[in-house]
């Protein structure tokens, strides 16, 4: 059937009115198409002014409109739905491929009415949205990541330029962004040229010894290179102040949010004075997370600071808009997306979504699959030997994601245990395996007792 006989046929189907009281919106850049109703003279458009969606949000309330329905569209969706929540109006935001599925007349009045049709029989499901709250603290999380991936590339053309004025020291460093190579950087931007006070800016602890580091100090020194070095040194500086601030801004949500709820904000501890450059969120941020959500995620092991702001800001500190963990690895883009026709198995394809807490997760399982020992560390190499690397990165991210879910949907610590039917299935591989060894080589009941 196509998406014009599936319109069809939803049009001749005499199907109940859900939400009576339902508006369609048509979200676009310039303007905005707004239906209540599939009469013509009650669909109308709105500019996407302040003050316009202000109006639109009244002639709705006149109107008697309690829900509204658009599409998910880029970003310019965002200030109409905080608006219309702020009225207390229920807003859904919709995949637009809830709305696609079926074909009609391509202008944006007749998509306002389509949209607001579906919506009334209760046909289109919303999008997961966190409250206004979760936006705000997802908003400076965002930028926060931005920043970081900025202050990488910022790092890298610094390299690059030591490099061309021949300055080696990135041979001897493992990472220029550490005290000692920021001081040197430092220390070259603001004219010292010499080798020997150059070597002064390192700190103990590095394996080279002075004579290698003052052979790869000794620069060529183009006036062009010295000049874009100092450029950098002022982006650097400028990037490390902002992510400062999203750290402040952070801290005054986390803080707001506790206050509000009655729970006790963790005591400031006093900073160790770690390598200059390293991001990760103050512990005083992951604790007040930790008390919020009533669990330790930092007992999984290879979970950093950095997972639990970028993950909580993104879902949310309850997770209860998942019915199951199912849900949650689906919509993190973990789960595979089974096809079966006819009892045959199509495909099972994990569908590429762009997803910032999955992207955490998949970090995570990366890492378990490199330490030594993990309680997870079995699961991922089994995973490895059947799925190659990039699956069982997924695989171990999805198992993450499902002991998250239920860490923070039942406030327990981590505690991974195999269950008996795993082991026992575990020790019946094993067996099968080596008995086919045995028969493989012909051993002897004599041969095998000497074990």
């Amino acid at each position: 059937m196509s998406k014009t006989q599936k319109a069809a046929s939803l049009e001749s189907m005499n199907l109940p009115v859900i939400h009576p009281l339902a508006a369609g919106i048509d979200v676009g850049a310039r303007f905005h198409a707004i239906a209540t109703s599939q009469e013509e003279e009650d669909t109308f458009e709105s500019g996407t002014t302040t003050p316009d969606l202000h109006q639109m949000a009244q002639r709705l309330k006149s109107a008697g409109v309690k829900t509204v329905a658009m599409e998910s569209t880029g970003y310019y969706w965002v200030p109409i739905a905080v608006l219309l929540r702020d009225y207390g109006f229920e807003v859904l935001v919709v995949n637009p491929r809830s709305i696609k599925q079926f074909n009609r007349p391509k202008t944006d009045r007749h998509d306002a009415r389509w949209i607001q049709k579906l919506h009334a029989l209760g046909l289109l499901r919303p999008s997961f949205q966190l409250g206004n709250y979760n936006e705000s603290l997802r908003c400076f999380s965002r930028r926060r990541r931005s920043l970081i991936e900025d202050h990488a590339q910022c790092m890298n053309r610094m390299h690059k330029v030591l490099v061309l004025m021949n300055v080696q020291i990135g041979l001897l460093l493992s990472d220029l962004n550490c005290r000692s190579g920021l001081e040197v950087v430092r220390a070259i931007v603001e004219g010292q040229r010499d080798p020997q006070k150059l070597y002064a800016c390192i700190r103990s602890g590095v394996k080279a010894s002075k004579a290698e580091f003052i052979k790869a100090l000794s620069g060529t020194w183009q006036a062009q290179y010295v000049f874009e070095l100092k450029q950098l040194w002022s982006s650097y500086l400028f990037i490390q102040a902002q992510i400062k601030e999203c750290d402040e801004q952070i801290d005054q949500q986390i803080a707001a949010y506790c206050q509000e709820q009655g729970i006790p904000l963790a005591e400031k501890k006093k900073d160790r004075g770690g390598s200059i450059g390293r991001h990760n969120p103050a512990q005083t941020t992951v604790d007040n997370l930790q008390s919020i959500i009533q669990t330790d995620l930092l007992s999984i092991g290879g979970v950093g600071s950095n997972f639990i702001l970028e993950v909580l800001c993104e879902v949310g500190f309850t997770l209860e808009q998942f019915p199951s963990a199912k849900h949650f690895a689906s919509w993190l883009g973990l789960a595979p997306n089974t096809r079966i026709s006819g009892g045959k198995l199509l495909s099972s394809k994990v569908p590429k979504r762009r997803s910032n807490a999955a992207r955490a997760f998949r970090l995570v399982a990366n890492s378990i699959g490199n330490c030594n020992q993990h309680p997870l560390k079995p699961f991922f190499m089994a995973k490895l030997r059947k799925l190659g690397r990039r699956g069982a990165i997924v695989a171990t991210a999805r198992k993450l994601a499902t002991i998250v879910y239920h860490m923070i949907t039942q406030k327990v610590d981590f505690k991974y245990q195999l269950t008996e039917e795993i082991v026992k299935k575990q020790r019946l591989n094993q067996l099968k395996k080596i008995q086919k060894t045995i028969l493989q080589y012909s051993f002897s009941p004599e041969e095998l007792a000497v074990l």
